[in-house]
């Protein structure tokens, strides 16, 4: 890459001996300090030697704070910080970053390790434009609180601040991992093999965020812990590497229409709220963060990695009494069938946001609206289910519940056909059903379903609400039996992709086909007439070429969509089965990862959410002439990782890394 980065600084920090014996040696660190040096300064991303500057078995933390002054006094365009190391959580909630001489007793570790909100003190002093933080530590998300600092008035008058962007090796009350035997952490040894393999499909050049995307994938799959990430502005946007694998696999596209530019986020701010934050031998360190922010429209949140939940409800009863299915989560299809015949066709032309923003707590990864339309849920990171009375957002969002159970991320959700159930997959290997029929009253219903080895990343509904599909990372779909919900059983053996992790799963409108997507790109199909002995089909569905983590069934079930990693949505007719054609031309203009589809209820308005922070809304009342609706709807500052479009068709939902959720008013 062709850039000057004469006047910018990576430091790199890291402490592999411990002098205090309750506080174990880290062997791997110098490994993982010069692999990382290594990358900075080698072809790939271009940093001079003398602007990396490494701090390894530093003392105390006032000599850590010395020599980061002097090191970043010059900088004036980029400052990447790295730390490897222990990281360990202070008595009220605080990251201290071990040193050499760290005492880890509670009144003696934050005078004697170094607090990550005086480094972050150092970072913000520094004029650098852009700011990157890399922390290869446990419980690094606790450096959150810190980073609101960064959009701080005085900071921007002083300072054409472009942002901060920090990816971490687990969540907030999670240990990152290292080997006992001297070599890399696997956190960092992960990353320098993303970057020095490179991405195949992407532009020349790689993104942070983008490297981040890849990181989660290939760290989850290894079951190491999941890693996090957090963004304020525009940072994510540096090219932190030429990415390796574009000249062997350059992206194929079809000719889309020019996007406008960005909007500037800046000119943003005064509307954010900001929240307190936010998706595995060794010995334990720790993990980065998730920022959470308030941009336009209705920004509720609450979900990615774990922390606390928004107004949390606990007087949960139980809600008794058998299931009826629902919307095959978010990133499915909206199934009510007698939704599909409006008097008045309700074609959507635009969408704009609803006002008055609400702040939550961590990264979001899955919506749905109840049938009704008066309850939106929300899954996330923090392990918690959110449902919010939505019934009137123009005049605010309030949360109704909060419901705890799963032990990890809250991967997938789906409520049932008439609403009164809700399920959800996480990354704990179980699938939980709750009772909503009362949302202020909702509670788990039955015991977790368990089966899958390895965490749940779909579930979706049939159209009846009697079965429950779901599709895990072991490669498997299970159906579930969920007539009686406090009795749910498995139906059969697991169906098996032979095709890596399953990461979505639909049942289509009539309850006859089951759609699978695979970490290869393929689509299987099965009929499921006959839960109990479903019958793969013969064909599947071939054209993507990474990882399918979206599927949405048209409402009249004729059509197939599925959104994959190579930024595309590609489209079958499945009148057959047995038979499915391809229909048009791939859907373009996404630059990344097609994280969730959502069919309104019509099947006229397709809306596409991606890693590219961007919504796009498709008129596809004819499969064969899609069209793009409008321009991208934009301002995410993360993945925008589920949307749902209620029954109505006027009001959907797209959910967002950075822990929000806005709602917009979907324009005829």
């Amino acid at each position: 890459m062709d850039r000057d980065l004469s006047r910018s600084r990576a430091l790199l920090i890291g402490n592999a001996a411990y002098g205090h014996p309750d506080v174990p040696d880290l062997p791997g660190v110098p490994k993982s300090l010069a692999a990382m040096d290594k990358l900075l300064t080698g072809d790939l991303c271009g940093w001079p030697a003398d602007r990396v500057t490494c701090l390894a078995e530093v003392g105390t933390p006032s000599e850590l704070a010395v020599a980061a002054v002097a090191a970043v006094r010059d900088v004036e365009d980029v400052l990447l910080v790295y730390f490897v190391g222990h990281g360990a959580p202070t008595s009220d909630g605080r990251l201290a970053l071990m040193l050499a001489r760290t005492d880890p007793h509670p009144e003696a570790l934050p005078h004697t390790a170094m607090l990550y909100e005086n480094l972050a003190s150092i970072m913000r002093g520094c004029p650098a434009a852009t700011k990157l933080v890399i922390l290869d530590c446990c419980h690094a998300e606790l450096s959150t609180r810190s980073h609101f600092r960064f959009q701080s008035v005085s900071l921007s008058e002083a300072y054409p601040v472009d942002g901060l962007y920090a990816i971490g090796a687990s969540a907030a009350n999670r240990r990152a991992k290292s080997p006992l035997d001297g070599s890399m952490t696997f956190f960092t040894d992960a990353f320098v093999s993303v970057v020095e393999a490179g991405i195949p499909g992407l532009g020349p050049t790689l993104r942070l965020d983008q490297i981040f995307l890849d990181l989660r994938l290939r760290l989850l799959r290894a079951n190491r812990p999941e890693p996090v990430e957090s963004g304020i502005r525009g940072a994510h946007r540096f090219p932190f590497a030429r990415n390796a694998a574009a000249s062997a696999h350059p992206p194929a596209r079809d000719t889309v229409p020019a996007d406008p530019p960005a909007r500037d986020p800046l000119a943003h701010d005064a509307m954010r709220a900001p929240a307190p934050h936010n998706s595995r031998r060794t010995v334990l360190m720790a993990s980065a963060s998730a920022l959470l922010f308030s941009l336009g429209g209705i920004w509720l949140s609450g979900d990615r990695p774990r922390a606390t939940a928004l107004s949390p409800s606990d007087s949960h009863r139980p809600q008794p009494g058998p299931t009826r299915g629902g919307a095959p989560t978010a990133s499915s299809t909206t199934p009510a069938a007698s939704a599909v015949h409006d008097a008045r066709p309700f074609v959507v032309r635009g969408a704009a946001p609803l006002a008055a923003p609400l702040s939550g707590d961590s990264f979001v990864t899955s919506v749905a609206f109840d049938t009704d339309g008066r309850t939106l849920a929300s899954g996330g990171n923090d392990a918690m289910i959110h449902l919010w009375d939505v019934t009137d957002p123009a005049r605010g969002v309030a949360t109704v519940a909060s419901l705890s159970g799963h032990e990890g991320s809250v991967e997938s959700i789906a409520y049932s056909p008439d609403g009164t159930m809700l399920a959800s997959a996480g990354d704990d290997a179980t699938v939980r059903l709750w009772g909503t029929a009362d949302p202020t009253r909702a509670a788990v219903v039955g015991r977790p379903l368990t089966g899958h080895r390895g965490a749940v990343w779909s579930v979706a509904y049939s159209p009846a609400g009697g079965m429950l599909a779901s599709g895990g990372d072991d490669g498997t779909v299970r159906l579930w039996d969920v007539a009686d919900p406090a009795r749910a059983r498995q139906l059969g053996a697991p169906l098996t992709t032979s095709r890596g992790s399953t990461g979505a799963v639909a049942l289509g409108p009539d309850g006859r086909v089951l759609a699978a997507g695979c970490d290869n790109g393929d689509v299987l199909l099965w009929d499921v007439s006959a839960p109990a002995r479903p019958v793969q089909l013969p064909k599947a569905l071939l054209g993507h070429h990474r990882y399918v983590p979206s599927l949405a069934f048209a409402p009249d079930g004729r059509t197939l969509a599925a959104g994959s990693d190579d930024g595309t949505i590609l489209l079958w007719n499945i009148t057959d089965p047995s038979r499915p054609v391809r229909v048009g031309k791939p859907l373009t203009g996404h630059h990344d990862t097609v994280w969730s589809l959502a069919y309104s209820p019509d099947g006229r308005t397709l809306a596409s959410g991606g890693n590219d922070r961007r919504i796009f809304l498709w008129n596809t009342a004819d499969p064969a002439r899609i069209v793009r609706i409008g321009q991208p709807l934009d301002g995410y500052h993360n993945d925008v990782s589920s949307v749902a479009i209620a029954r109505s068709g006027r009001l959907m939902a797209g959910a967002c890394g950075d822990g929000t959720v806005q709602l917009w008013r979907l324009n005829g």
